[in-house]
Order: structure tokens, then C-alpha cells, then sequence
């Protein structure tokens, strides 16, 4: 599959590492620049360094720092700031996802076509 040229940086959070590996592979063969990380934490630590994203993928349930712990850390940082989906097995609104920081949810199990169109609504390639 030939995707168009990189069309945006996104940041994957997830724990899980098969969940991650499609996520990574999904995007990339998609043209996206990806970085990846196992929790909040260690996202933060990325967020550090030369990762500027252009949306954060962020799993709800995660060991060490949590979906939500990761929302209320990052928006407490200086900004600009990435919108962040948070992707969940649990049940959850829409609203209930903003109202916690998040620019949109993803359910699990999610179809490829959402998730792309999600990352492409914030990334700017519609």
C-alpha cells in the first residue's frame, strides 16, 4: 500500500503491545511520522524530548500513568498542546471524553476507517 507523503506526527499510548504494533503499522503505511509508548509516563518523557506530535493517541486503561492521569498531566504543562483521542474498551461518551481533555474517543474494538479518520481530522488531511 503506497500512502501520500507524511501528512502528520502522531504520538501512540497504548500498553498492549499487539494493539501498539497495528496502531504504529496502520499509521505509518499511511503515510504518518509515528513514535510510540507503553504509558502516560513514558509518553511524557517523549513529550520532552523532539517529539512534537500533531495528535496523541492515548489508551483509557494503562499500568503507571493512565489514560486520564496522562490528559490532566500533559493540559497542566505549558502549551501548545496536541489534541489528544483517548482510546477505550470502556463505556464512554463522546462528551464524557471531552469533558476529561480529550479532542474524541475511540472506541475498542475500533474499525481502521475510524481511526483514520479521526487522526486525519486532527492532523489536518481530510
Amino acid at each position: 500500500m503506497t500512502g501520500p507523503v507524511a501528512a502528520g506526527k502522531v504520538l501512540v499510548v497504548e500498553d498492549d503491545d499487539a494493539t501498539r504494533a497495528v496502531l504504529v503499522a496502520v499509521l505509518t503505511d499511511e503515510g504518518y511520522m509515528v513514535d510510540a509508548a507503553t504509558d502516560g509516563r513514558a509518553a511524557m518523557l517523549r513529550l520532552e524530548g523532539d517529539c512534537v506530535p500533531d495528535v496523541i493517541l492515548v489508551d483509557m486503561l494503562m499500568p503507571t500513568m493512565d489514560g486520564l492521569a496522562f490528559l490532566r498531566t500533559y493540559h497542566a504543562r505549558p502549551g501548545p498542546h496536541a489534541p489528544v483521542v483517548l482510546i477505550t474498551g470502556r463505556v464512554m461518551t463522546v462528551d464524557e471524553a471531552i469533558e476529561a481533555g480529550a479532542a474524541g474517543l475511540l472506541p475498542k474494538p475500533f474499525e481502521l476507517d475510524a481511526l483514520l479518520a479521526l487522526v486525519a481530522q486532527h492532523t489536518g488531511r481530510n
